[in-house]
C-alpha cells in the first residue's frame, strides 16, 4: 500500500514537472520566438535580414554549431558565430543580420555607421545581452562592462569618468603605441626567417590589444609575466596577455555549447571540462590582479 502511494506521487509529480517544462517551452522558446520572427520580419528587407538555421526552441543551434564547426577545422581563433555572420551577409545581402540564441533574437551588424552611433549617441538606451555577463562572470565578476543601464551602472560611469579627462586618455594614447610597436619589433624578429614565414595575424592582434588593456589598467607592462594556465585538464605556464586573452575569448565562445544554447540559465555553471578549466583560469588572473593592485 505505502509503495503504491508512493509512486502515484511521483508519477503525479513528473506530470506536473512535465506540464510545467512544456509551458516553459511552448511560451518562452515558441510563443515568443514566432513573435520575434513576426517582428523583425515586419521591419522589411532594407533593414534587417534573418539569418538562415533557425528554428523554434533551438534557435540559430544549427548555424552555431556549423560556424564553430569551421572554426575548428581551419583552426582559426574567431569569434564562434563569425563564419555563419559571414555566410549570412555574403549570401543574404545585407549588413544588418537577425540571430536567434534560443528564443532570444539578436542583431549583429557590420555597418560602421551604424555601430558609430549606438556606441556614441544611444548608448545608454541599451543594454549589454546579459547572457554576456553571464559567459564572462567568473573572469569580470559584477564589472559595469556588462552590467544593465541602472542606476548602479550610472553611478559607477560617473565616479569614473575624471579617469579619462583629455591628458589622461593622451597618455593611454602613449600607450598602446608602444604596445604597437612592440608587435611591429615582433613581426620584423619573424621576418628575418625568411619569405616562408607565418603570421597568425588574429592572435597577434589579440595580444597587441592585451598588453595595452594590462599597462592602461596597472600602470606597467607586465604582458609578458608567466602565470599558470589550465588547458584540457592539464596545468601549464603561459603569458599573462595569453591568459588574458585566451580566457576571455573561450569563455565566450561557450555560447556554442549544446547545453547553454538550449539552456542559458547554465551559463553561471562550469560543467564540463573544456569549462572547468576556464574557471581555474579566471581565478588565477583574478589572484594575480589582485596581488598587482595590492
Amino acid at each position: 500500500m505505502l509503495f503504491e502511494i508512493i509512486w502515484t506521487f511521483a508519477m503525479a509529480l513528473l506530470k506536473a514537472v512535465c506540464l510545467a517544462l512544456g509551458a516553459y517551452i511552448f511560451y518562452w522558446r515558441v510563443f515568443d520566438y514566432f513573435r520575434a520572427v513576426h517582428f523583425y520580419k515586419s521591419q522589411g528587407d532594407h533593414v534587417c535580414k534573418i539569418n538562415w538555421g533557425h528554428l523554434p526552441i533551438f534557435g540559430n543551434a544549427i548555424m552555431i554549431a556549423w560556424s564553430a564547426w569551421r572554426s575548428w577545422k581551419d583552426q582559426d581563433n574567431f569569434f564562434v558565430m563569425k563564419h555563419a555572420f559571414d555566410y549570412g551577409t555574403k549570401t543574404m545581402g545585407s549588413e544588418n543580420m537577425i540571430g536567434f540564441i534560443t528564443r532570444e533574437a539578436g542583431i549583429a551588424t557590420c555597418d560602421v555607421k551604424v555601430v558609430e552611433h549606438m556606441y556614441t549617441a544611444k548608448n545608454k538606451y541599451f543594454d549589454k545581452h546579459p547572457l554576456t555577463k553571464d559567459l564572462s562572470h567568473c573572469l569580470t565578476g559584477e564589472s559595469i562592462l556588462f552590467a544593465e543601464t541602472s542606476d548602479d551602472w550610472r553611478k559607477s560611469r560617473k565616479a569614473i569618468s575624471p579617469a579619462f579627462y583629455k591628458g589622461k586618455l593622451e597618455n593611454l594614447i602613449e600607450i598602446a603605441k608602444e604596445a604597437v610597436d612592440t608587435t611591429l619589433m615582433h613581426f620584423k624578429s619573424i621576418a628575418r626567417n625568411g619569405p616562408k614565414s607565418e603570421v597568425d595575424i588574429m592572435e597577434e592582434v589579440g595580444m597587441m590589444t592585451a598588453r595595452i588593456l594590462i599597462k592602461c589598467a596597472f600602470g606597467v607592462d607586465c604582458s609578458d609575466e608567466p602565470i599558470e594556465f589550465w588547458e584540457n585538464g592539464r596545468s601549464t605556464t603561459k603569458t599573462l596577455a595569453y591568459s588574458l586573452r585566451e580566457t576571455f575569448s573561450n569563455l565566450i565562445s561557450r555560447l556554442a555549447s549544446p547545453h547553454i544554447n538550449l539552456f542559458p540559465g547554465l551559463a553561471n555553471y562550469h560543467i564540463t571540462p573544456f569549462e572547468r578549466d576556464q574557471k581555474r583560469n579566471s581565478e588565477i588572473l583574478r589572484d594575480f590582479c589582485e596581488k598587482i593592485i595590492d
